[in-house]
Order: C-alpha cells, then structure tokens, then sequence
C-alpha cells in the first residue's frame, strides 16, 4: 500500500524512479502495489493489517491472513499533530490481532512526527531530511529516522530481527 504520487510526479528529475539514498537503487522498479491513490484508507489498511477480506474496497483484494505462528514487519509513514494519526483505530486492531492469535510477532515501525510512540520527532519539533544536498537535485530522499532504521535493519538477515 503506498500512495504513489512521487515516481511521476512532475516535479520528480527522474520520471518513474524513486531514490532513498544518493547514487542508491531506484527502489520504485518491480515494485507490486497493491492498494494506491483514492484506495490509501485508514479503514483499508486496517481491514489488510487484521486480514478483513470483507471490509477491503478498491486494489488488489489482497490482505495479511496470518496466524499465531507468523512474523509481520510494518511500516506506516505519514504525517502526525497533536493528537492526531491517520489511523486512529491502530491500537484497537493491534490489540483484536493478538487476542484472536493473528499474529506470533510484529514489528511496527512509525515514521509520524508528534505522537506518543518511538518516533521521528516530539511534539516540539520536525523530525529531520536525510540526503538533502546531493548532485542529484531531489528534494530529501528520506527522513533520518527512517533511512538509519532501514540501513539498520539491512545488516541483519530478516529472520534474526525479531
């Protein structure tokens, strides 16, 4: 699920590619998406995140139909404020996923500034760009939050993160 308003967007140097570091890989090749645009919902990514075929509207139809014995890896960016988060309804469906044994272990990742949770930014300032000065000429490649976890997390073989 991703939005998808930046590969070819206008203003993108680099028409149909996307780049978190400089001089990295385009990350937005063979890339499967399978909910984009008007189908980016809280009420989608909630129904996908608990496996809820039934309340999907618009994509693919697919959803994450896990179980006790599965590992699922997250990660939800996006603008926060006080107080406010897209996704409102998150804790209560992380909660039901563990109650009905959904879920053996998850990571939950959040890149939203002004929330309480391990995150880019406090209440009291912006949370900061990586990779904003660089010869490629794009705006910033990443939030430094985000691209140390990423770079982080692509030193350890995926079944030993968690």
């Amino acid at each position: 699920m991703m939005y998808d308003d930046i590969a070819h967007n206008p203003m993108n140097p680099y028409p149909g590619k996307i780049f978190n570091v400089p001089g990295g890989e385009n990350v937005y090749a063979d890339i499967e998406i399978d909910y984009s645009g008007i189908h980016v919902t809280p009420e989608n990514f909630l129904a996908i995140l608990t496996g809820n075929k039934s309340a999907v509207v618009g994509g693919s139809g697919r959803v994450i139909e896990s179980t006790y014995h599965d590992r699922i890896f997250a990660y939800f960016t996006d603008h926060g404020g006080v107080g406010i988060l897209t996704v409102k309804d998150l804790n209560n469906a992380l909660k039901r996923m563990h109650k009905l044994k959904k879920v053996g272990k998850l990571v939950f990742y959040m890149e939203a500034c002004e929330i309480y949770a391990v995150t880019a930014a406090n209440t009291h300032e912006s949370s900061w760009g990586c990779y904003c000065d660089n010869a490629m000429q794009l705006p910033c490649l990443g939030d430094c939050f985000s691209v140390n976890w990423i770079v982080d997390s692509e030193k350890v073989p995926s079944n030993h993160i968690f």
